[in-house]
């Protein structure tokens, strides 16, 4: 098994440290997806826009999944700086989410602007001098506390004065639904002397400034799996199985899909039900599967090929 090296900071409990942290190919594929992407920063040339598209190949193309360590690939070592640029903000989103996942049991993180595009209600901003910038995700874990993530991708290790001016944008949300989020984390990706992609886990206090969110609560939900459904369907079904479709999405030796469950339940409001279900996958209940089923209803499975 694989792992990647995360070090936690300023956190007020007793995980502060370093530690290598096993993870699977397709848990990286399934944050990869998860983590969506942010549809201001759509590249303006149009032979970027279909890769930028797909997170996915960003992510395939920049780390080597299959080895002991995440390292990079000689194809991101080797592009232009565009490029490389693309690919380095696609695997600091990618392992924000699978960091969200694996040290706080998070399942469900939504990039802000993903929100506000799908939502089905408005996202209303409430501040007397909210910040021009917003943080990159705010999250849901399954006890139905907030979190407020910001992602940055860097080629070398960040210094404490990057971490020190990223932690403004982690802070520029103050509340969630008149709720104050339990962690605001910058999650920040880097390449190590040794190429291989590293992660520090920043814990900033909140600015009493920032400005408050709010919204309907079962509207980030749908906005999830909204956004989820609407991004597979435009790829082809290649298996039907009892949980849901499973699609190809050109990437070779996974197929990608949604629990039916996790979906049906978001749809009709029932937010408990969605805690229930993310559980149990959690818990081993859907461990007959042939492929991996993730706590947010993500499917991944690996094909030969």
């Amino acid at each position: 098994m694989s792992s990647i090296t995360i070090e936690r900071k300023n956190f007020n409990d007793e995980q502060d440290g370093t530690k290598e942290i096993p993870y699977r190919v397709p848990a990286l594929i399934r944050a990869s997806i998860a983590a969506g992407r942010n549809p201001e920063n759509q590249p303006k040339r149009n032979d970027e826009k279909a890769e930028w598209k797909s997170r996915e190949s960003l992510v395939r193309s920049a780390v080597m999944m299959r080895d002991p360590l995440p390292l990079a690939t000689v194809t991101y070592l080797e592009s232009r700086m565009t490029n490389r640029g693309h690919m380095t903000e696609a695997v600091a989103n990618t392992l924000c989410a699978f960091s969200a996942e694996v040290e706080f049991n998070i399942p469900w993180l939504m990039n802000v602007e993903e929100l506000n595009r799908y939502s089905p209600s408005p996202v209303i901003e409430r501040s007397d001098k909210a910040s021009r910038k917003r943080t990159d995700f705010i999250a849901r874990d399954r006890k139905g506390e907030w979190y407020v993530f910001e992602a940055k991708g860097r080629q070398s290790k960040p210094s404490n004065a990057d971490l020190e001016k990223w932690k403004m944008q982690a802070r520029t949300v103050k509340t969630i639904n008149r709720q104050r989020p339990k962690y605001h984390i910058v999650a920040a990706t880097y390449l190590n002397e040794n190429n291989v992609w590293t992660q520090i886990l920043y814990d900033p206090p909140p600015d009493e400034r920032a400005y408050a969110l709010e919204f309907d609560e079962i509207d980030f939900f749908r906005a999830y799996y909204l956004r989820l459904r609407r991004r597979l369907m435009s790829y082809p079904i290649v298996d039907e199985t009892a949980y849901g479709n499973l699609y190809s999405l050109g990437i070779p030796g996974f197929q990608v899909g949604v629990h039916r469950d996790f979906e049906n339940a978001a749809f009709e409001g029932a937010i408990e039900r969605l805690y229930e279900l993310s559980s149990a996958v959690e818990s081993g209940h859907d461990s007959k599967a042939d492929f991996q089923i993730f706590g947010d209803g993500i499917m991944v499975k690996m094909v030969e090929v």
